[in-house]
């Protein structure tokens, strides 16, 4: 007999800094201090700063692909700005 739920997404705390990358047009992931990558599907304009230091709740993603290719894709679903790394060369902040 075939299951019609779907199995229920991972839910992660993450805490890390995003970064932006100029591959592929451009795109923020989140680089964790795990050494785990992760790209998030629904940051927030205000968040898409690289350089923030970031604590994050999100559900993974696996199944989802992207053309970036840069991590597991994640829905964050609370994210909290703890601090900023002043050694980032983006402009934008």
């Amino acid at each position: 007999m075939k299951s019609d739920t779907q199995p229920v997404a991972a839910e992660v705390v993450i805490t890390g800094e995003i970064v932006h990358k100029d591959l592929e047009g451009g795109f923020y992931a989140i680089y964790a201090d795990n050494n785990q990558r992760y790209m998030p599907l629904n940051l927030a304009s205000k968040h898409k700063k690289a350089g923030l230091k970031v604590k994050l709740t999100a559900t993974l993603q696996p199944e989802v692909r992207t053309i970036q290719m840069h991590g597991t894709p994640i829905t964050i679903l609370s994210i909290e700005v703890i601090g900023q790394n002043a050694h980032t060369d983006d402009p934008r902040i």
